[in-house]
């Protein structure tokens, strides 16, 4: 699976899909609503990377996402301690690891940097 990465762009409360990362250069690449190749330094953006599932209606899924499960709302987040994404509710102190089809019945709601 290829890794699929958006940018929560800072300046513009704005997230997009990327295109082309430098890790060198400290740079991403994406295409604006015309089309045209803009590019975006590090310091002016937030990545998430697609986790590789998908929510109710076949909606992708990506770190920072808010989802809705079961009536709570968590956040998607990678958890160094068990080195996979989970769904992490902070007023409860509960994460949910994904497994057994539990993201199909999830909802994204929207993803946390956009307020």
């Amino acid at each position: 699976m290829p890794f699929t990465y958006r940018a929560y762009l800072k300046n513009r409360n704005r997230i997009v899909n990327v295109t082309k990362i430098n890790f060198i250069e400290e740079y991403i690449e994406y295409f604006d609503d015309k089309g045209n190749t803009i590019i975006a330094i590090f310091e002016e953006i937030e990545l998430s990377q697609f986790i590789g599932l998908y929510a109710k209606g076949n909606v992708p899924i990506y770190e920072n996402d808010i989802v809705e499960f079961s009536d709570k709302i968590y956040i998607v987040k990678y958890d160094k301690d068990c080195t996979s994404f989970i769904a992490y509710n902070e007023d409860l102190k509960e994460s949910l690891r994904f497994g057994n089809g539990n993201n199909k019945k999830m909802l994204v709601v929207r993803n946390d940097f956009i307020k």
